[in-house]
């Protein structure tokens, strides 16, 4: 869900608007009836702008936990494109994608990637060069735990230059 101010009578984005949002992920708990439950703020929205990379570090897949990352396109106007490199103990595993003006989108990290001795997976978000304007975007990643439900989020931090040799051991 991504909300926008928009001016009265009108269907002009509101620049000035202002939002405060916060999202929580429920998981049901093994073994029981119950859920548990991971709160977090919702990004800001110059978290990152323009066609460097970002990279969400800290992240976890392999049987004990489980990663969905996203993708938010904060550009107004322009459908924009990405290419999400999962970085593990394999061999990298890339997915494309394309999101609309004022879109996101959750992606699950397959299950099939090769995790590294410990779990852990370092994602790129590398953003394509057209259109040639610059625009805000975000993207973050969310790790459970399988057993316990203990969840946690790492916002994308934007880097100056991509690739990032990541050492996932």
């Amino acid at each position: 869900l991504l909300i926008t101010a928009v001016l009265p009578g009108t269907n002009t984005v509101d620049t000035n608007g202002k939002l405060l949002a916060m999202f929580r992920i429920w998981t049901p708990q093994p073994g029981s009836a119950g859920t548990t439950s991971f709160g977090a703020w919702g990004p800001p929205s110059d978290n990152i702008h323009g066609f460097n990379g970002a990279i969400a570090l800290g992240l976890r897949q392999s049987t004990a936990f489980r990663t969905n990352v996203g993708l938010v396109n904060l550009d107004p106007v322009n459908t924009r494109s990405w290419t999400i490199t999962i970085l593990s103990a394999g061999t990298p595993t890339n997915i494309p994608i394309a999101l609309a003006p004022l879109s996101m989108q959750l992606i699950a990290v397959p299950a099939t990637i090769t995790p590294s001795p410990n779990g852990y997976i370092s994602v790129l978000f590398v953003p394509s060069a057209t259109p040639a304007t610059d625009f805000r975007w975000s993207a973050f990643g969310v790790t459970a735990d399988n057993i316990t439900g203990d969840s946690w989020l790492n916002l994308a931090t934007q880097s100056a230059t991509l690739p990032v040799n990541i050492s996932n051991d």
